[in-house]
């Protein structure tokens, strides 16, 4: 198999996906905007940075330790090409709860430092807890 079609073997499905995402945002976005209103829209709005930093982590963690794998196990390295998955796993864990305690603890004050106050804080902190309560699975 040449680079070429290995390579878009590989970015396709990533491509997929990061657009698949994209239009959850829309359809989550019309649903809110048509059952809630515009405290809805305006929640899901300023909960995105939050639940964005906490896909970004993931994906970020994923796709470092995907790279490292990816590396080694083509140089024939497989017991550190194992390592390096066995490494972004537990980093993974980690991170995640330490997210889940931030936003548990701290995602109400930190809503209100990006400008929701009253309907909206409340809205928002119960989009950005199911976020992370969501983000596992």
């Amino acid at each position: 198999m040449n680079h070429k079609s290995l390579f878009f073997k590989y970015v396709i499905p990533s491509i997929i996906a990061f657009a698949l995402s994209g239009i959850y945002a829309i359809v989550d976005g019309y649903f809110v905007g048509n059952t809630i209103g515009d405290a809805g829209i305006s929640a899901i709005n300023i909960a995105y940075p939050i639940v964005a930093l906490i896909q970004a982590l993931g994906t970020g963690i994923g796709m470092g330790g995907a790279v490292y794998y990816s590396i080694n196990a083509a140089e024939k390295k497989g017991k550190r090409a194992e390592e390096f998955i066995a490494t972004s796993w537990w980093l993974l864990v980690i991170v995640s709860v330490i997210n889940t305690i931030i936003i548990y603890s701290f995602s109400s004050k930190i809503l209100g430092l990006l400008g929701a106050d009253g309907i909206i804080l409340t809205n928002a902190t119960d989009a950005v807890v199911r976020s992370q309560r969501y983000a596992g699975r």
